[in-house]
């Protein structure tokens, strides 16, 4: 059985500080990869960069991976954003 929220804290909050976060880095994660495109070139951490010239297979293998955990990131984002409306908001049901 679950109570009230007793930490004088709203419910909701936790989706806001969530929906935020990820936010940022779908915003600096989709910012880098428009540049790692626009550029052509894809720089390695540790060892040799990734040239669309020299290696184009890999380097939309890359670019298409990277998108997509950014796709995914946008989406939990839109989650956590409709479960903080949802909680503002509260579960107003029509009948």
């Amino acid at each position: 059985m679950t109570g009230p929220v007793s930490s004088g804290r709203k419910p909701w909050f936790g989706s806001l500080v969530a929906s935020c976060v990820l936010g940022l880095f779908v915003w600096i994660g989709s910012r880098e990869l428009f540049e790692v495109i626009a550029g052509g070139w894809l720089r390695g951490r540790r060892g040799p960069g990734v040239s669309a010239a020299d290696h184009p297979v890999l380097f939309w293998a890359i670019i298409i991976f990277i998108g997509a955990g950014v796709l995914l990131a946008a989406g939990l984002t839109l989650i956590c954003a409709i479960s903080f409306v949802r909680g503002v908001l509260g579960n107003r049901q029509t009948h």
